[in-house]
């Protein structure tokens, strides 16, 4: 059954009010001053510093940058332009030392040559579903109904097309007809 827009509504600003008080609360029970935010560049860590600033203001939250070796560089590039944009000093620790240490991706390579052999460790190395899996919403013909799995965030015009049209992950859509999109 397709999720209809309707059961997606919130009442924004009172969502964004009970999450300030209860931040505040949570740190006048730990008897903490600030909050630390990771920090990845998407839009879910962007938000949470966001609305940590609104709970404690900037000069009370840190930005923390968590890079590893196979990160996308415009990810930091992108964390680092919220944060300013919030005006929340910001730290960087690249991870990858720890991860390397605990064996992380030692594991995860040898699980990937259980299914895939010849895999290297000299490979990079990121998950994507197989082309008959993954569908783009402009490769559907009208008619056809897909379930969105991701929607993208590079783009902020087209993010706010969607967000209009109420695209959200998880929800299945039907494509209904199709225009060009204008930004």
């Amino acid at each position: 059954m397709p999720t209809t827009v309707s059961a997606l509504e919130i009442d924004a600003p009172a969502a964004v009010t009970r999450i300030r008080d209860a931040l505040r609360a949570h740190l006048a029970t730990m008897k903490r001053l600030g909050l630390v935010v990771g920090m990845s560049g998407g839009v879910d860590s962007s938000v949470c510093a966001a609305l940590a600033v609104e709970a404690v203001g900037p000069k009370h939250v840190l930005g923390l940058f968590m890079p590893e070796r196979e990160s996308d560089p415009e990810s930091l590039q992108i964390a680092t332009v919220v944060a300013r944009q919030l005006g929340i000093p910001c730290v960087t620790e690249d991870i990858s030392p720890v991860l390397l240490g605990a064996g992380c991706y030692r594991r995860r390579n040898e699980a990937i040559r259980k299914v895939v052999p010849e895999f290297s460790d000299t490979w990079g190395c990121k998950l994507v579903l197989p082309p008959d899996r993954l569908r783009c919403l402009v490769d559907l013909e009208p008619g056809e109904d897909a379930v969105v799995r991701r929607v993208p965030d590079g783009d902020p015009a087209l993010l706010r097309y969607l967000g209009d049209l109420g695209v959200v992950p998880a929800m299945t859509v039907t494509m209904v007809s199709k225009a060009p999109f204008g930004g």
